[in-house]
C-alpha cells in the first residue's frame, strides 16, 4: 500500500523543552509493544502523543540499532512519503546510535523504515512546541576532554558534571546543543548524557567499541549553572563540544525559530552532489551551501545536517564548521575503515551561507539537511 503525502509544510520549531531522556521503543524487551527485531524493508510506527505535549511541533530521538546488518534507517511522518535520505547508518553486530529530529503526523505518530534488520532502541531527550525558549548558534567550541593533563576517564558508573562556560552560551540557557564523543573505552559500551540534578535515566546517547572514538550529537538539558552530567557503563574518556544553546527568547524584536525539511540531500561526492565527484581527501576543506534554493535561505543561520562517512580509507574523524573561520578543534564525525558512520550536528553557517568539512583521512561524504535554524531581520545576534 502507498501513503500518499496529505500533510502540509511543518511549522517552525521555535522553543525546545528539554527533559530527562524516558524510553519509548526497546524491540529487545517489548519496550513500546514491540519484542522482534524490525526487519528489512518492514516500518515501525511509533505513536508519541502520549509522551508529549498537544502544542509539540518536533521531537528530539536518541534512535540506536542493536545487532544490525550494515545498514541504515529512514525516520519520517507517517502520513508523509519516505524521503530518499538517511538517519542512522548501522554497523553490522555492534550497536549504533544517532541523533534523530523527528515531526510527528498529524496522528502524533513517527515512522521509521529498515533498510536492514535490527533490533532497535528509542529515546525521547525533549520537543520542540511554542514556548519562550530559543535557538542560538555558536562556532564549534570544545568545552570538554577528559584527555587532558589533570582529568581522568570516567569510571565505571561515575556521574561526571560538565560546566558549559557563560563565555561560550549564556547564562540562563536551558539546553546544550553538544557533539557527545567517547574514546579509548576499555571494553564496549555506551554512554549518557542528561541535566545535573536528574536521576541517571535509562536510555543511551553513544555506544561505542574498545579503543575507538565514536560521535553522536545530542541536545541536553542544563542543570544549574549550565551543568550537564555524563555517566558511561565502563571506563572511557568522554569530550564534548558546543555547536548550539537554547535560552529564554529575548524581550525584543523576533527571534531564530527552527524550521524542519523532510529531509534534502545537499552533498554525496559518490556522485557529484554538491561538490566534486570524488572522495574528500586528506586535510582538503570542501564547502557547501546547505540552504541553496530554499525559500528562507537568506534568513539562514545555521543548520540541522545529518552527516555520513562511507569508503573510508583509515580510522579518522570529519570536522564541520562555519566557513571563513580557522578549522576549530572539534570534530563532527568518527569512524573506521569500511564502515559507515552516521552524525546529525548543528553547525553555523559561514561566509556567503557554506559550510566546510575537512577529513583526517580520505572518504567518501554524504549530507542531508533536516532543518534550517532562520533568524528573520530584526533579530538580535548575540556572541
Amino acid at each position: 500500500m502507498c501513503i500518499r503525502d496529505s500533510a502540509s509544510a511543518a511549522p517552525p520549531m521555535e522553543s525546545y523543552t528539554p527533559i530527562n531522556p524516558v524510553r519509548l521503543v526497546d524491540t529487545r524487551n517489548n519496550i513500546g509493544g514491540v519484542n522482534v527485531p524490525l526487519d528489512r524493508g518492514c516500518t515501525m510506527i511509533v505513536s508519541v502523543g502520549s509522551d508529549i505535549p498537544a502544542n509539540a511541533q518536533a521531537v528530539a530521538l536518541s534512535m540506536t540499532a542493536v545487532n544490525s546488518e550494515a545498514d541504515f534507517f529512514t525516520v519520517y511522518p507517517c502520513a508523509s512519503g519516505r524521503p530518499e535520505t538517511s538517519n542512522l547508518n548501522a554497523r553490522a553486530g555492534f550497536a549504533t546510535p544517532n541523533l534523530v529530529v523527528a515531526i510527528p503526523d498529524v496522528n502524533r505518530q513517527i515512522c521509521v523504515y529498515s533498510h536492514g534488520r535490527s533490533d532497535l532502541i528509542i529515546d525521547l531527550s525533549g520537543w520542540w512546541s511554542d514556548g519562550p525558549n530559543r535557538f542560538g548558534s555558536i562556532a564549534p567550541k570544545r568545552v570538554y576532554d577528559s584527555r587532558q593533563p589533570g582529568f581522568t576517564a570516567l569510571a565505571p558508573l561515575e556521574v561526571r558534571e560538565v560546566q558549559v562556560p557563560s563565555s561560550v552560551i549564556p547564562a540562563n540557557s536551558t539546553a546544550a546543543v553538544v557533539n557527545l564523543t567517547a574514546a579509548n573505552a576499555v571494553q564496549p559500551g555506551f554512554m549518557t548524557a542528561f541535566p545535573c540534578g536528574r536521576a541517571v535515566p535509562d536510555a543511551s546517547n553513544v555506544n561505542f567499541l574498545a579503543g575507538e572514538a565514536r560521535a553522536v550529537g545530542a541536545i541536553v538539558g542544563l542543570g544549574l549553572d549550565n551543568k550537564l552530567c555524563v555517566v558511561a557503563d565502563t571506563t572511557v574518556h568522554v569530550i564534548v563540544d558546543v555547536t548550539g544553546f537554547y535560552a529564554v527568547a529575548p524581550t525584543w524584536g523576533p527571534s531564530a525559530v527552527v524550521e524542519p525539511t523532510a529531509g534534502r540531500r545537499v552533498v554525496d561526492s559518490r556522485n557529484g552532489i554538491g561538490g566534486p565527484l570524488q572522495p574528500l581527501a586528506a586535510g582538503e576543506i570542501r564547502s557547501f551551501d546547505p540552504v541553496a534554493g530554499l525559500a528562507n535561505a537568506a534568513d539562514a543561520t545555521a543548520v540541522m545536517l545529518n552527516f555520513v562517512s562511507t569508503d573510508a580509507a583509515g580510522a579518522g574523524f570529519l570536522t564541520a564548521f562555519p566557513c571563513g573561520g580557522a578549522v576549530p578543534n572539534v570534530s563532527t564525525l568518527n569512524y573506521v575503515t569500511g564502515e559507515a558512520a552516521t552524525n546529525l550536528a548543528t553547525i553555523e553557517l559561514g561566509a556567503d551561507r557554506r559550510v566546510c568539512v575537512v577529513s583526517s583521512v580520505q572518504t567518501n561524504v554524504i549530507v542531508d539537511v533536516f532543518a534550517v535554524m532562520t533568524a528573520p531581520p530584526g533579530s538580535p545576534v548575540e556572541r
